[in-house]
C-alpha cells in the first residue's frame, strides 16, 4: 500500500471513529429524559471537536486529490493551511469560546478562559502552519517569476 493510499485509509479511519464518538455522547441524552440543560451544556463542550474533525477531513480530501494525480505542492500548502485554522480555530474556541458560552448558558460566576498549555500549543502550530503556508505560496510565486525571467 502507497503511503498516500495508507493516509487515505488512516484520515478516513480516525474521522470515522471520532465522528461516531461525537455522535455516541449526543445519543443518550437524545434518547433518555437527560436533565435541562445537559444536551446544550455537552453541545458548547464539544464544539472544538468540530474543529478537529475539519482538520481530519481535510487530510482526506488532500490525499484524495493527491492519488487522483494533483500538483504535490498546491495540495500539500492548502492542507497545511487548513489544518493550521483548524487547529488554531479549535484551540481559539476551547480557551475562550466554550467559556464563554458556557457563562452564557450557566450564567455567572464562571471562568471567561480556560487556560491549558495542550491548547496552547495546539494554537501555535496551527498559527505557525498558516505562516508557513504563506511562505510556500509566495516561494512558489518567486519560482514562476524566475522561470519566467529565464
Amino acid at each position: 500500500m502507497s503511503p498516500i493510499r495508507l493516509s487515505l485509509w488512516l484520515s478516513t479511519a480516525v474521522f470515522a471513529a471520532l465522528a461516531a464518538a461525537l455522535i455516541l455522547e449526543f445519543s443518550y441524552p437524545l434518547t433518555h429524559d437527560a436533565a435541562p440543560g445537559v444536551l446544550a451544556n455537552l453541545a458548547v463542550l464539544r464544539l472544538p471537536n468540530l474543529f478537529y474533525l475539519f482538520a481530519l477531513w481535510a487530510c482526506r480530501a488532500s490525499a484524495k486529490h493527491l492519488v487522483a494525480g494533483e500538483h504535490f505542492a498546491r495540495t500539500t500548502r492548502r492542507l497545511v493551511w487548513q489544518v493550521g485554522l483548524a487547529l488554531t480555530l479549535g484551540a481559539a474556541m476551547q480557551t475562550l469560546g466554550v467559556p464563554w458560552l458556557l457563562l452564557l448558558l450557566k450564567g455567572w460566576p464562571g471562568s471567561i478562559g480556560a487556560y491549558d498549555p495542550a491548547t496552547l500549543t495546539l494554537a501555535a502550530v496551527g498559527l505557525m502552519m498558516m505562516v508557513l503556508s504563506g511562505l510556500w505560496r509566495q516561494a512558489e510565486q518567486m519560482a514562476q517569476e524566475l522561470k519566467e525571467f529565464i
